[in-house]
């Protein structure tokens, strides 16, 4: 079985996926480097669900984890703030991304929208009205 997207499923829904009759090998796809586990229950984030089997195995037999060091998707400019700031300066671009054009002056720029969401009334769930598009 492929898990994509492994670095973000938790551990214990991968050995579900194990379970399943026929299997005799697991092959995890993911990226530690973005998002974590998605749990959602602050008291299961708070026992340990919050983990995966990926960054598990990273912790305790990291030459088990290959890098797949050449990027195909976006210019070299772009993809350079996290080259730097997360992937030790390990990941190339593909000669073909090199010739694409960024139509910005500045290809990566941060904007704080810190402390100006917004929550709905009675849903939980929170929203910024600046992002908002009709």
């Amino acid at each position: 079985i492929f898990i994509d997207e492994a670095a973000q499923t938790p551990e214990v829904e991968t050995y579900i996926a194990a379970t399943f009759p026929g299997v005799r090998r697991l092959v995890l796809i993911g990226d530690p480097a973005q998002l974590e586990a998605t749990v959602l229950d602050v008291d299961c984030r708070d026992m340990g669900y919050g983990k995966s089997l990926f960054s598990h195995i990273q912790e305790i037999d990291d030459e088990k984890i290959h890098l797949l060091n050449i990027q195909y998707r976006c210019n070299p400019l772009i993809i350079q703030f996290s080259n730097e700031h997360f992937y030790c300066r390990r990941i190339k671009s593909n000669r073909a991304t090199i010739s694409r054009k960024v139509k910005i002056d500045h290809p990566v720029l941060f904007v704080d929208t810190g402390g100006i969401g917004q929550e709905r009334e009675g849903r939980g769930s929170r929203y910024n009205p600046f992002e908002v598009r009709d």
